[in-house]
């Protein structure tokens, strides 16, 4: 499941140097604390779900009846993809982890 917050972060983190510069070598539990600071609000378990979701690809049935529909993707809005991740944070879905750095 995408949440809109992490996606919103993972944008913000994209265009602010200073903000992606603390990001690598984080998990999840970290993460979501420097998100707080600059007011994106969400559990480190948002964070694993979203970034597991991008790098898995798979669309559920919601997602399959928009594209069959030629809606767009309500769901990431953002268009937000792994490609675009890595450059905020290599190595991202490493950050799928709950221990503390």
């Amino acid at each position: 499941m995408l949440n809109q917050a992490v996606l919103s972060f993972i944008s913000k983190a994209e265009n602010d140097s200073a903000l992606k510069n603390r990001l690598p070598g984080m998990g999840a539990d970290v993460i979501s604390q420097i998100a707080a600071e600059v007011n994106f609000h969400f559990k480190p378990e948002d964070w694993v779900s979203t970034v597991s979701a991008l790098y898995a690809g798979e669309l559920n049935d919601s997602d399959l009846s928009k594209v069959s529909g030629g809606a767009p993707n309500q769901q990431n809005p953002l268009g937000v993809t792994p490609s675009r991740l890595e450059k905020v944070i290599p190595n991202a879905l490493g950050s799928c982890t709950y221990w503390k750095s």
